[in-house]
């Protein structure tokens, strides 16, 4: 219900995801009743590059009890020539209230969205029933093949063949029905 995953994870195909939105690499976890002194204690010089700004993520309805200001002065209080940037920091430091408490990452990367303008309505055959461009590359990376080829024997409009092209796969096709051919 929090839509928050953790994984210990180091490769690059979290550059293909479509259903996250962003990466941040997990900091620490804590309670909300401990989340000012771990902050205080917390080693930023570690984390900080140049600039920075909090944001917090309230992925409960429970009322939270701390701002982005507050735990900004935190950090800025253990920082030697600290400086904020709102709008386009090089530390961007999220906090995740969850039901399980809050989790802070440092942002590291937002996913690009651009498969979401190729959903089967907005290509020039489309079928109701081709596949939608997120769940096409949902399951070209549960296959965890980083390259190569990739062969789908009931293509249909093409949705999967699509997204694999795009992602630099060597596609093949194939479908009972000549209509879905063309329109592939």
């Amino acid at each position: 219900s929090d839509n928050l995953l953790i994984l210990d994870f180091s490769s690059p195909l979290y550059k293909r995801l479509a259903y996250t939105s962003e990466i941040y690499l997990f900091l620490f976890q804590c309670t909300s009743n401990t989340l000012l002194s771990t902050v205080q204690e917390f080693n930023w010089k570690g984390v900080y590059d140049e600039s920075f700004c909090v944001r917090i993520h309230n992925l409960t309805n429970k009322r939270i009890s701390f701002t982005e200001k507050k735990l900004a002065g935190v950090i800025w209080r253990n920082l030697e020539k600290p400086r904020v940037n709102l709008k386009n920091p090089h530390t961007n430091i999220g906090f995740f209230n969850t039901t399980k408490g809050v989790f802070v990452g440092l942002f590291m990367f937002r996913i690009d969205k651009a498969h979401l303008s190729r959903k089967a309505s907005q290509r020039p055959y489309p079928h109701p029933t081709s596949m939608h461009p997120s769940l096409a590359r949902a399951c070209i990376n549960l296959t965890g093949v980083m390259h190569g080829k990739l062969l789908d024997p009931f293509c249909g409009s093409g949705g999967l063949l699509i997204e694999a092209g795009l992602m630099g796969y060597d596609t093949t096709g194939y479908d009972i029905d000549k209509d879905m051919l063309d329109k592939c």
